[in-house]
C-alpha cells in the first residue's frame, strides 16, 4: 500500500474512532411524576370537592380505601423511581396511628377530600390549597404543552443555558429535570437529577426559562467544584453571588413585572449594595468568619429581605413568586453587576467574566457610568475577592 495513503486512511479512521468515543450530554425532561400526581388529585376531586373538608365521613373513606381505580392510581404513583427518594422521611397521622413511607401517602390519599391527616408536617395543606387556588389548572396545561414539544424545549433550554456558562463547561453528562408536585421535593438533590417541584410556583408561563435557571445553577455550580477548592466561607459566598446573578440572565426579564421592577430599583439597589459592603467588610474581620457569615445570612435573608419586599413590591398581593424573589444581595447585585458587563461589552465580555469569575467585580468598574444604579467596587472589595477565587489548575 503506497504510505501516503496508508497515512491518510490511518488519520480518517482515527478521526472516526474518536468520533466514537466522544459523548455528548442530554437534557431530559422527566413530568411523568407531575402528570401522574395529577391523577390521582384530579380523580378524588371527581368523586366530590378536594376544597370541602367535612366531618371524618367514615363510609366515604372506606369507600375510597376500597377503590380499585383509586388504588391503582395511587399505586402507578407510588412505584415511580422518585418516590423512593421523596418517602425516605414521610410520615402520616391519623388518630392514634402512625403510617410511614408509601402508606403515609395511601393514607393520606384515602382519606382525601373527607379529610386531612396531618403529613410530614403540612403536605396534605399544601394540596388542597394548590387545588383551592386553582393553580394545578394552569401547571396540567404547562405539563400538556410540554409534553407536546418536549424535543424542542430541551434543545431550546441546553442553547439558553450555554449562553451563560463558561465555553469550558463540561457538557460531557446526562442531567434529568424531574417535575413533581408534591411539596415535598424541592430540597432534594441528587448527582445529575434537578427536581423542580410546581407546588412552589403559580405562573407557567415562559417556564422553559425556570427549568433553564435551575439547570445553569447545576452546571455552573459543577464548573467551580471542578475549577476551584471551597476553602473557606468567603468563597463560598462570592460563588453564591457568581452563579445566582448570572443564572438571573436567563429568567429576571419573564418574572412578574412587579419582580422585575425591584430588581431595577435604583433605592434598592444602593441599600443592598450599601448593606453587602458593610457585611462583608465585618465577614473579612471576623474572628470566626463561618459564625459571622451564619448570623449575616439568617438575618439578610429572613427579616431584611421580607421587611423589604413588603416596602418595594407593588403588587396587590405578595405571591410564591414575589417571596422567591424577595430581595438580596446575592441575586440582585450579582444580576445587576452581569447584566450591566452584558449591556456594555456583549457576549465576549460577558464569557470573559463567566469563565474568569475572579475578574468580575474588576470588569464591572471598567465598563462603570457615572449614571449607573450602582458605584463602583471599593479597591479592598475587589481584592479580597480576587485572592478567594485561585483555580485549582
Amino acid at each position: 500500500m503506497n504510505r501516503q495513503l496508508y497515512f491518510v486512511i490511518l488519520t480518517i479512521a482515527l478521526l472516526i474512532s474518536a468520533c466514537a468515543e466522544k459523548k455528548t450530554g442530554t437534557l431530559k425532561i422527566n413530568n411523568e411524576p407531575a402528570l401522574k400526581f395529577l391523577g390521582v388529585i384530579n380523580y378524588l376531586k371527581s368523586k366530590d370537592t378536594v376544597s370541602t373538608i367535612k366531618d371524618n365521613d367514615t363510609i366515604k373513606i372506606i369507600e375510597n380505601r376500597n377503590d380499585a381505580i383509586l388504588k391503582d392510581k395511587i399505586e402507578k404513583l407510588l412505584q415511580l423511581p422518585e418516590y423512593s427518594i421523596f418517602v425516605e422521611s414521610s410520615s402520616a397521622f391519623n388518630n392514634a396511628a402512625t403510617f410511614k413511607g408509601k402508606n403515609a401517602y395511601r393514607e393520606a390519599f384515602y382519606n382525601l377530600p373527607y379529610k386531612k391527616i396531618s403529613m410530614s408536617g403540612v403536605l396534605t395543606d399544601q394540596w388542597i390549597e394548590y387545588w383551592d387556588n386553582g393553580y394545578n389548572i394552569s401547571a396540567e396545561q404547562m405539563l400538556n404543552k410540554l409534553s407536546n414539544n418536549i424535543d424542542n424545549v430541551e434543545s431550546n433550554i441546553i442553547h439558553t443555558v450555554n449562553n451563560v456558562l463558561p465555553e469550558t463547561t463540561d457538557q460531557n453528562q446526562n442531567i434529568e429535570v424531574v417535575l413533581c408536585i408534591d411539596g415535598s421535593s424541592s430540597d432534594i438533590t441528587r448527582e445529575n437529577k434537578i427536581f423542580i417541584d410546581l407546588i412552589d410556583y403559580n405562573r407557567f408561563n415562559n417556564f422553559e426559562n425556570v427549568i433553564a435557571f435551575r439547570v445553569h445553577q447545576h452546571l455552573y455550580n459543577r464548573w467551580f467544584k471542578f475549577n476551584y477548592a471551597e476553602d473557606n466561607t468567603i468563597y463560598k459566598w462570592q460563588k453564591k453571588i457568581i452563579v445566582n446573578g448570572s443564572s438571573h440572565l436567563i429568567d429576571v426579564n419573564t418574572k412578574d413585572r412587579y419582580v422585575q421592577e425591584m430588581y431595577n430599583n435604583r433605592e434598592l439597589l444602593n441599600e443592598l449594595y450599601n448593606e453587602w459592603v458593610t457585611n462583608y467588610r465585618t465577614l473579612l474581620s471576623s474572628n470566626n468568619p463561618d459564625t459571622t457569615y451564619i448570623e449575616i445570612r439568617e438575618r439578610t435573608y429572613t427579616d431584611l429581605s421580607f421587611n423589604r419586599l413588603k416596602r418595594y413590591y407593588k403588587g396587590d398581593v405578595i405571591d410564591v413568586e414575589a417571596i422567591r424573589n424577595r430581595p438580596v444581595a446575592d441575586n440582585y447585585l450579582g444580576y445587576y453587576i452581569y447584566n450591566t458587563i452584558n449591556n456594555e461589552m456583549g457576549e465576549t465580555g460577558l464569557k470573559n467574566v463567566l469563565e474568569n469569575p475572579d475578574e468580575l467585580l474588576t470588569v464591572y468598574n471598567s465598563v462603570h457610568k457615572e449614571n449607573m444604579a450602582l458605584p463602583k467596587i471599593p479597591d479592598d472589595i475587589i481584592d479580597v475577592w480576587k485572592i478567594n477565587l485561585r483555580k485549582t489548575h
